[in-house]
């Protein structure tokens, strides 16, 4: 509980307000809003973090877009959200750098990972990923831009929830500029997760890993 009061700067109570608000029940730190009838919490366990888990050999597409990239690399995941492409990348033997810019959701994750002792090989960092982009060491980036994961990305309750956050801690995400700055870094490769029928971010690309509903963009 005192973790949580200093990385949000927050005040317990023991009344429900009315307003959006976090509790901490059993090691779990949830997110509830009046707009939704299920808290936001982050258990890898549950939900289809578990179910990707469950099944992170069948990750083709990604598989394919890291090609020859050595298990061992390091990726830099520059949208972190509730970690579950991060989770996979360690699964599949990589170390990850996870960039989260809420302080919200990253407090959550924190939380989540300090009870979860099966979670290893990712260090979560919290603020810009075109800041910690230019700070770090990592061979790749990888970069997923929050709601164009799918075409109807915003129909997914977990995002919609994740934006509510963001709008909360008056974040704005312009995710062509964000782009452009990891453009800027040094890396083996950039792996850019788009919708399979929208336009590129930067025409250049090396190759494209196409699937039904995404596609993956990679420079190098």
């Amino acid at each position: 509980m005192n973790f949580v009061q200093r990385s949000l700067n927050c005040t317990w109570v023991e009344t429900t307000p009315i307003k959006p608000y976090l509790s901490l029940n059993n090691n779990l730190l949830a997110f509830h809003s009046p707009n939704f009838k299920k808290p936001l919490s982050f258990d890898p366990a549950k939900g289809k973090i578990g179910f990707r888990l469950q099944r992170f050999e069948q990750e083709g597409l990604l598989k394919k877009a890291l090609g020859n990239l050595k298990p061992g690399s390091v990726i830099l995941d520059a949208t972190a959200g509730l970690l579950s492409d991060s989770l996979i990348l360690s699964r599949l033997g990589y170390s990850v750098i996870a960039i989260e810019q809420s302080s919200v959701i990253g407090t959550m994750l924190q939380v989540g990972m300090k009870t979860n002792s099966e979670i290893s090989g990712i260090k979560l960092c919290i603020g810009r990923a075109e800041k910690f982009a230019n700070e770090l060491r990592y061979d790749a980036i990888y970069y997923d831009p929050m709601f164009e994961s799918s075409g109807s990305a915003l129909g997914d309750k977990n995002l919609r929830m994740l934006q509510e956050i963001l709008t909360l801690e008056n974040i704005a995400n312009d995710n062509h500029y964000t782009f452009n700055e990891l453009r800027k870094c040094s890396y083996q490769k950039l792996i850019v997760k788009r919708p399979i029928k929208s336009s590129a971010f930067d025409e250049n690309i090396n190759y494209q890993i196409r699937g039904k509903a995404v596609r993956y963009d990679v420079y190098i």
